[in-house]
């Protein structure tokens, strides 16, 4: 058997046991880790095999915020689905789900710009002072310059034009300039 053979059906396999045992939201994070490490030839019919599993839990909120259990699946819910494994594919590797030949889920410019803002605010800022208190004592006299630079620069309000600041980086950015 060639050896994407064996991975597909390793693939399929796993995820129809996943779909008995998981929760909706497990699955979809399967699903995304393998689109992103595995890069599945058709995982377009991945999807389409497990999409009621991946969605099983959107189906159930709308049923109890309708008052009405006859709601079925619908194109929407699985929107809605695709718009979280799409958003778990940009946290693991930064790409959409169209980079690993799936469709790209439905979303609005304002819906983009709302997902990459929550992920980018999901921090506790009492774990990273936490973190800042524990490590900067430990520093070396280079790191530690380098830490007082980068301070000092927040606090002259230079942050996007000093660092080229890009989306992805922003979280640790804004962490440093609460610490300084």
């Amino acid at each position: 058997m060639p050896l994407h053979s064996a991975c597909w059906k390793t693939t399929t396999s796993g995820m129809h046991a996943c779909c008995l045992n998981c929760t909706a939201i497990q699955i979809r994070l399967l699903f995304a880790i393998v689109l992103t490490t595995c890069f599945p030839a058709r995982a377009q019919i991945l999807w389409e095999n497990h999409k009621d599993s991946m969605t099983d839990d959107i189906l159930h909120q709308h049923r109890i915020r309708c008052h009405d259990l006859t709601i079925t699946f619908s194109d929407e819910m699985y929107n809605e689905a695709l718009i979280a494994i799409e958003d778990l594919c940009i946290v693991i590797a930064n790409l959409p789900l169209s980079n690993f030949g799936m469709n790209s889920p439905n979303r609005t410019a304002s819906d983009l710009m709302n997902t990459e803002m929550n992920r980018e605010l999901q921090y506790s800022t009492v774990e990273m002072a936490a973190i800042v208190a524990r490590n900067v004592p430990l520093m070396n006299e280079e790191q530690r310059t380098i830490y007082d630079r980068i301070c000092s620069q927040f606090q002259l309000d230079k942050v996007g034009s000093s660092f080229g600041c890009t989306g992805w980086n922003w979280q640790n950015i804004r962490y440093f300039a609460n610490s300084c």
